[in-house]
């Protein structure tokens, strides 16, 4: 038995927008279809005019009648404190799921599905399933050939966590902001390290093996678990105690090193970077260096040019741009000629407010 609640969003303001809606299917428990959770805290990204193609792919069909999966909002008209924020309007939707339902955690802005069908969800339900046969208590996290947040400049591995999973009296402070600019390469080869020992042992052979929390997959019983460990601030940044604790605990928490299950783009190299090709035969984007077709997409740095290649190609009408200038003090911005290493983090800060104020 299906139970559907459907809510109409319009735009608040002088905004001059259309609004849409947004239904969010749920499905007893008798019926484990998986969930897609999707964390969105301002209600104008639920208008078309926003270009946020991900709310049109799930406004636009019912997803339970066609291909099996159910969708949930969390955090709208919320207000964003920080990384942790979404731990928090998770954390309350996921005690209202049951606890073996596979769920799908998605940041809004910069992720869309790819091959969106009943045999899509199938794969994706066993390919999570292949990737935690030795781990079943494991979520899976998206993985990407960047690293490191801000946040983790500020500390090393075992910053944040006991031997025995409690927490330490360190804070990841919350990357992005003027007192967690970015270090520099020095102060993230630790973690960088750390990572890449663990993903020879586990014999990855792709660039991507770093952590990246915009996807998290797993049941609902061990997300849960996941976040009552981190105990995580609202202030404090999700993807470095994410780091932490797989450093820490590899049997709860594994990375998509195969791009399986989800798609990371490769930001930092331009459109080359954009590594999503079009099949005709599976209809459906296909990853260029694994050949996998993951069925989620992950833009993250705000690679809009190749968000909106892709989107296109499923319907969007519209024109996006790149805006890496917005945050240069997240990630390690050396990749730029024009945003130096070197420079210090508040003198970046405010030349990207300043250039992100023109786009």
């Amino acid at each position: 038995m299906k139970i559907q609640r459907v809510v109409t969003f319009a735009c608040i303001g002088f905004l001059a927008c259309t609004s849409i809606t947004f239904a969010e299917s749920y499905v007893e428990s008798g019926s484990l279809n998986p969930l897609f959770i999707v964390y969105e805290t301002d209600p104008s990204q639920l208008t078309k005019s926003a270009d946020n193609f991900l709310m049109q792919q799930i406004t636009d069909r019912n997803l339970h009648n066609d291909v099996g999966a159910a969708t949930a909002l969390v955090g709208l008209g919320q207000k964003w404190n920080g990384w942790g924020s979404k731990a928090k309007h998770v954390s309350s939707k996921l005690a209202e799921v049951h606890p073996e339902r596979l769920v799908a955690i998605l940041d809004s802005r910069d992720v869309l599905f790819n091959s969106l069908n009943k045999d899509s969800i199938k794969k994706f339900v066993k390919e999570y399933a292949n990737i935690v046969k030795d781990n079943e208590q494991a979520i899976v996290i998206g993985a990407e050939s960047q690293c490191c947040v801000s946040a983790m400049t500020h500390a090393k591995p075992g910053s944040f966590l006991n031997d025995d999973m409690t927490r330490t009296d360190i804070e990841a402070c919350n990357s992005g902001d003027i007192d967690c600019v970015h270090r520099g390469t020095e102060h993230q080869k630790p973690w960088e390290h750390a990572m890449q020992k663990m993903a020879k042992e586990n014999g990855a052979t792709s660039e991507n093996i770093y952590v990246n929390a915009g996807i998290i997959v797993g049941k609902a019983k061990n997300i849960i678990a996941v976040y009552e460990i981190l105990n995580m601030k609202e202030t404090e940044d999700d993807q470095a105690l994410f780091t932490e604790l797989m450093l820490k605990r590899p049997d709860l928490i594994m990375l998509d090193y195969d791009q399986k299950l989800i798609g990371n783009s490769i930001w930092t190299k331009g459109m080359d970077g954009c590594i999503f090709d079009w099949n005709d035969d599976q209809n459906a984007f296909v990853h260029r260096k694994t050949q996998t077709s993951p069925v989620l997409l992950h833009f993250q740095g705000k690679f809009y040019e190749c968000y909106e290649n892709v989107a296109k190609q499923f319907g969007y009408h519209g024109n996006m741009r790149r805006k890496l200038a917005a945050s240069p003090n997240n990630y390690n911005y050396n990749y730029n000629s024009a945003s130096p290493q070197n420079m210090p983090g508040a003198v970046l800060s405010l030349i990207a407010a300043l250039l992100y104020s023109l786009i």
